[in-house]
């Protein structure tokens, strides 16, 4: 993936790469933070497949300014990156004035380590899932953002092939019961942790042994003996309606299992073989909804 332009409020639009054979999305950066701008748009580039037009707006009048426009202009964002603290608005309620503004947007949130909580309560009021800035899982942003706009667009789609409708956001109040808010959006479902753990640990099984696999064959040469297995793993994975934070959430359970049973030298050999796996399953999960959409716009019942 490249990125091809950046936008602000106060700056001539700049190019950055661009590479027409790839796939195209527009995304809002909703941040006001300039280092994070710095690396968010570096990680992007660095995502295979996907050619990005960023658009970024320092606080949340000015997000809401580039949504009205994208609309004037016929070109709407495919998925808005949005830290929830910003110099006119915090906390949640970020998201749900920006979600009011752009329903039909995926919304992403990015937050700090210490303000967690404050986007798991977004996710439940239907966010697609959050990233957590300077963590290991935010190299992993592009392929995150991808995921989450092909399953977005999947849940979308009602068994006729036309968009569903969305639940009012205003019926979102502090008070509102998480379990609840999860239910009116398919794509802010419980995590598959929480919702089914033994499954869940039937998964961690499983993607360990293409750790383990990984590591081998890396350490021998040889080529790549766990495509397809992962390929079955993300298709398993998409019949649960698994997301981005699933996926993160095996592959960090699995790390930590494996890492506990092994020597320092082997973990940190397995961490830096198990990135790029997961990796892998991220794609291969993205291209199983992209599937299940063209599918579905084919085959409308």
């Amino acid at each position: 993936m490249t990125v091809s332009k950046i936008h602000t409020a106060k700056t001539t639009p700049t190019a950055i790469a661009s590479n027409p054979e790839r796939e195209f999305m527009r995304l809002l950066l909703v941040e006001d933070d300039s280092d994070a701008i710095e690396v968010t748009v570096a990680q992007l580039a660095r995502t295979p497949g996907v050619r990005y037009e960023v658009t970024v707006a320092g606080n949340l009048a000015e997000a809401l300014r580039q949504v009205d426009l994208s609309r004037v202009g016929s070109t709407p964002f495919d998925v808005i990156l949005l830290d929830l603290n910003l110099p006119d608005s915090q906390g949640p309620e970020t998201f749900q004035r920006l979600r009011a503004h752009a329903p039909a947007t995926p919304i992403l949130i990015q937050t700090g380590a210490a303000d967690q909580l404050g986007a798991i309560r977004a996710v439940n009021q239907g966010a697609q899932d959050f990233v957590v800035k300077a963590s290991k899982q935010s190299s992993m942003v592009g392929s995150i953002v991808r995921l989450a706009v092909e399953r977005h667009q999947l849940h979308r789609r009602s068994p006729s092939g036309e968009p569903e409708a969305m639940e009012p956001v205003g019926s979102d109040s502090p008070g509102t019961d998480s379990a609840n808010d999860a239910s009116k959006d398919p794509a802010s479902s419980i995590p598959l942790l929480t919702k089914s753990p033994e499954q869940f640990q039937a998964l961690i099984a499983r993607y360990d042994i293409f750790l383990t696999v990984a590591l081998e064959d890396a350490v021998h040469g040889g080529a790549s003996s766990y495509a397809a297995g992962l390929t079955e793993l993300a298709e398993e994975l998409g019949l649960l309606n698994a997301g981005p934070r699933d996926v993160i959430d095996l592959h960090v359970h699995a790390l930590r299992a494996r890492m506990e049973k092994s020597g320092a030298t082997k973990a940190r050999a397995m961490m830096n073989e198990g990135r790029w796996i997961a990796l892998e399953l991220m794609g291969n999960l993205v291209a199983w909804y992209h599937n299940q959409l063209i599918t579905a716009r084919s085959n409308p019942s």
